[in-house]
């Protein structure tokens, strides 16, 4: 709701300037102690399961693609 609510501020104001808005979902790299060793522990008990029946779509971006974008 928040990132929304932040979105919506800067469509407002755009007319002013130029924006750009980045929503980049799932970031890993060096010393990630969130989403690799989570996906990790899952994969070492046996096979990772396939979101809504291996239709989901997933956006894994690594923290030098952001910051290059950015």
């Amino acid at each position: 709701a928040t990132k929304a609510a932040a979105e919506g501020l800067v469509r407002q104001a755009a007319h002013l300037r130029s924006a750009v808005i980045l929503r980049p979902r799932a970031i890993f790299g060096p010393h990630d102690n969130t989403l690799l060793p989570r996906l990790l522990r899952v994969a070492r008990r046996g096979s990772l399961p396939l979101m809504r029946g291996g239709r989901a779509r997933l956006d894994l971006t690594y923290i030098d693609n952001v910051v290059d974008a950015i």
